[in-house]
């Protein structure tokens, strides 16, 4: 990954390198300021099965948003989670 890749998947530009990575999940909101919301996506790299957390930012109204801006990625790796939930309804009945 490099930042020529992180921007053309981003910016859904043709680059060669681009179409070897795959999203693994979709947009999330990471921050939320007046102006500005960061954001963050994992994608996988299937050269060699590493995976790649890019986080850009866009503008919070139209009037700011220009598009992905100061765009920058780290490599991530997956773990397990074990997630407990409480329902209001007790599943053994």
């Amino acid at each position: 990954m490099n930042l020529e890749i992180a921007e053309s998947i981003l910016r859904w530009e043709d680059n060669p390198d681009a179409g070897f990575f795959t999203p693994i999940t979709d947009a999330a909101i990471e921050d939320q300021g007046r102006w500005t919301t960061q954001y963050s996506k994992v994608t996988k790299d299937t050269r060699d099965n590493s995976f790649w957390m890019i986080f850009w930012f866009r503008g919070s109204t139209e009037i700011q948003d220009n598009g992905p801006e100061d765009i920058y990625y780290n490599q991530v790796w997956p773990i397990e989670v074990t997630k407990i939930e409480y329902v209001t309804k007790n599943p053994k009945e």
